[in-house]
């Protein structure tokens, strides 16, 4: 049993010596299996305990820390207020400030200490004020949809020469990526459901409103056949302006598509950008050369899409809406 406030340590030092003082062996107190207690653990308090050392009072090993607590302050305010970013900029602001001298991978292990790590920032969409009203009100409305019934639908880019996998090789060698100064691309239309994938649908120009609902006529007899046997469906798509256009209305009225209205600014509540990622992972792991083999190995990808995948996508939407509404309308962890 855990002991909030009590590290595991010391409840492991304090229970090998409370059954020790009943009489218990080592091997004895071995055969209760109490969790987080290795075997080898329980012979070495045993002894240290026979041997009458006071593990309590026991000193830490190693010098103290030239750090104290208005130091630390002193960076976490640096940082917080981004007058600093590197160890070195931290170590010459505690120099300035405090007039003492601390070498920078003191403070960057003094960070760590700290459960802090150097990231790079990733990119993710500006919302608005707002826009973030709007995803919590949005999300609120939604919170207890059955997501079953959707089927979720968006277009991507892939470009040649895009390679961010990573390789082991020797220490003497460079992972290089050559790359054209405007890489080819293609762009793809596909739209998920728990009973499958439609798509990918290739394209090269821009899309507008006109292309978008080409698109729509060459997928419907896939879409009636995927939600033939769901109920009261319906569809999504983001709010851009080919989505939106007279053309594309007109469609979704003439075959009695309804819509899902969606939030501005969210792709991170959405499944398919999930399908996306796992997509372009793989097909740069392919590394292809030529825009056909591009979208041969898009083509490839989606047919292996596992449906325990989308399951698990589609499971996972009360918890973006739930997470949504937590944190105020800001971006969730998905």
């Amino acid at each position: 049993m855990e002991i909030e406030g009590v590290s595991l340590l010391k409840q492991n030092r304090v229970l090998v010596t409370r059954l020790a003082e009943a009489g218990l062996t080592p091997k004895e107190i071995n055969k209760l299996s109490i969790p987080n207690l290795p075997p080898s653990t329980v012979y070495v308090y045993y002894d240290k305990h026979q041997n009458g050392q006071n593990f309590d009072n026991r000193k830490n090993a190693g010098r103290e820390s030239i750090l104290d607590e208005s130091d630390w302050m002193l960076i976490v305010g640096a940082l917080e207020s981004k007058t600093a970013q590197t160890c070195v900029d931290l170590a010459q602001i505690v120099k300035k400030e405090h007039n003492k001298t601390v070498h920078p991978e003191t403070i960057r292990l003094h960070l760590h200490k700290h459960q802090m790590r150097y990231k790079h920032p990733l990119k993710v969409p500006f919302l608005t004020p707002e826009q973030k009203a709007d995803r919590v009100i949005w999300a609120k409305e939604h919170l207890h949809d059955n997501w079953s019934k959707t089927l979720f639908s968006d277009e991507s880019s892939f470009w040649l020469d895009t390679n961010s996998v990573c390789r082991w090789m020797p220490i003497n060698e460079v992972n290089y990526n050559p790359t054209r100064k405007y890489p080819p691309k293609v762009h793809v239309w596909a739209a998920i459901h728990p009973n499958g994938v439609i798509g990918p649908v290739f394209f090269r120009e821009n899309m507008d409103g006109e292309l978008y609902t080409d698109i729509l006529n060459y997928v419907w007899s896939d879409i009636k056949a995927i939600m033939k046997f769901t109920t009261n469906w319906r569809f999504q798509q983001d709010g851009d302006s080919k989505h939106t256009c007279t053309k594309s209305i007109y469609f979704m009225m003439k075959h009695k598509v309804p819509l899902l209205q969606w939030p501005s600014g969210s792709p991170d509540l959405s499944p398919i950008e999930n399908v996306w990622n796992v997509i372009k992972r793989d097909v740069e792991i392919q590394n292809p050369q030529t825009l056909d083999e591009l979208e041969g190995a898009i083509t490839e990808r989606f047919k292996k899409i596992d449906k325990n995948l989308l399951l698990s996508l589609y499971e996972s939407m009360t918890k973006r809406l739930k997470q949504c509404i937590e944190r105020n309308g800001d971006k969730v962890d998905y």
